[in-house]
């Protein structure tokens, strides 16, 4: 049986999963190398097994909101949506970072102690648990040591800078000389039974599974330059690495891996794109949403302008500049700042269209919310945020923006927003069921 190896817990080893979990609903072990204070069933960081998160049933899960930070009475707390600081005797002491990606604002992932040059001296980590997993002091020269902490608080794995683990488990006292030994040792210990993995990233998780001489699917879930990474030419080199499967998330990104690569020995590559439920709209509204965290929209006041039939709702996680505030004042525009994941996905409920017309990083998940809650995306080809998700006669060059214009103008009931739905389904649903149980069995 093959099994996820992660790197980090993110939106796309979280896909890989829920893919995986699809095609063979008997995998019931994901593992997770870098523990962020998430417990997800069924997925296994060796930190948090090691620290016995894993194994505790006493554990609430349960954020921590910004005023439940435990503190001395001398401190005080000062947050907006976007942050917290910490001051003691009207000086900045700290910075309470926030969860993203949450339903509530203002839960906290982390909070950074200030020295007094204002600069970080200590990290405190606790993320969905709602506890201190973790803490990050750092030392001179940039180096900086890594505490985990058991449920009950004790420090019981230190991870320092140049790669060399501790355990100080009351029954384990290991030292390791690298992360890559720690999971190798972690995975003998407690998951001897898996030798198969898959994995997409080319980093620690890569060389776990050639140092233990175990096969490998790869997940390629990257945009492909047309250069292959030093690490993944090294993959294909190595004669002793047992390799099984190049899976690609996107048709086009296989098309064009296989244009402009040779491999040197038979491997089969395939097209497998992630399995996210996706649902119709049983009605649609005239209303857009346009997630941004930049006020530089290229041409929006043209689009909307053109466009007086459709409602813009433009949607920021911060607060927006005055350029994008002035918006506000045309009878078809409502910006919303200061938004979640949660108001965020309430917006896309009550639109037809999302607009992907941001530069810079995509907010949240936008596009695949969008796709999810049965939106059109439309959009720019230089942005792009999701090319998964993305069908490209729905996606224009900035430069001919007037084309974009024509397409939404033509979305005037629902028997074509059907039809363009439908269009963009086939990007996400180009595979068979027996595909993902072949693959994944």
């Amino acid at each position: 049986m093959k099994i996820p190896l992660f790197d980090s817990w993110n939106a796309i080893s979280r896909d890989i999963w829920h893919t995986v979990r699809y095609g063979n609903p008997n995998v019931k072990l994901g593992i997770n190398i870098h523990f962020n204070g998430e417990r997800i069933p069924g997925i296994e960081s060796p930190f948090s097994r090691v620290a016995g998160w894993d194994d505790s049933d006493l554990i609430a899960d349960q954020s921590l909101f910004f005023n439940q930070l435990c503190l001395d009475d001398q401190y005080e707390i000062i947050a907006n949506y976007q942050t917290g600081n910490i001051m003691f005797l009207g000086k900045l002491a700290g910075r309470i970072k926030y969860q993203q990606n949450t339903t509530q604002n203002r839960l906290i992932d982390s909070v950074e102690w200030l020295d007094n040059q204002q600069v970080v001296q200590k990290i405190d980590y606790y993320g969905q648990i709602g506890q201190k997993y973790k803490e990050r002091i750092f030392t001179a020269q940039n180096q900086w040591v890594d505490s985990y902490f058991s449920p009950a608080g004790q420090p019981v794995i230190i991870h320092y800078s140049n790669g060399t683990i501790q355990l100080n488990r009351h029954d384990l006292r290991l030292v390791f000389a690298s992360l890559q030994d720690f999971v190798v040792w972690y995975i003998k210990r407690y998951h001897v039974d898996y030798q198969q993995f898959i994995i997409n990233s080319l980093g620690v998780p890569y060389f776990v599974t050639k140092q233990l001489g175990f096969e490998h699917t790869f997940y390629w879930t990257e945009k492909f330059s047309g250069e292959l990474p030093g690490n993944f030419k090294d993959l294909l080199e190595n004669q002793q690495t047992k390799f099984g499967k190049i899976l690609f998330r996107s048709q086009r990104e296989l098309d064009k891996f296989t244009r402009l690569t040779t491999i040197p020995f038979d491997v089969e590559m395939i097209h497998v794109p992630f399995k996210i439920n996706v649902r119709e709209k049983a009605t649609i509204t005239n209303q857009i949403t346009i997630a941004t965290y930049s006020d530089e929209l290229t041409y929006i006041e043209e689009i909307i302008n053109q466009l007086p039939a459709w409602h813009f709702n433009i949607a920021a996680p911060t607060k927006v500049s005055n350029k994008l505030r002035k918006l506000n004042g045309l009878n078809n525009v409502t910006i919303y700042e200061g938004v979640n994941d949660n108001w965020l996905r309430n917006l896309l409920i009550q639109s037809t269209i999302f607009l992907d017309i941001n530069p810079g990083n995509e907010v949240f998940e936008a596009n695949r919310y969008a796709v999810e809650h049965g939106l059109v995306l439309m959009g720019y080809n230089e942005i792009d945020h999701n090319h998964d998700f993305t069908f490209a006669d729905q996606y224009f060059d900035v430069r001919s923006y007037t084309q974009l214009v024509a397409k939404i103008a033509t979305v005037t009931g629902y028997d074509i927003y059907q039809a363009l739905y439908n269009q963009q389904k086939t990007i996400i649903s180009a595979v068979s069921v027996d595909m993902y149980r072949l693959v994944f069995d």
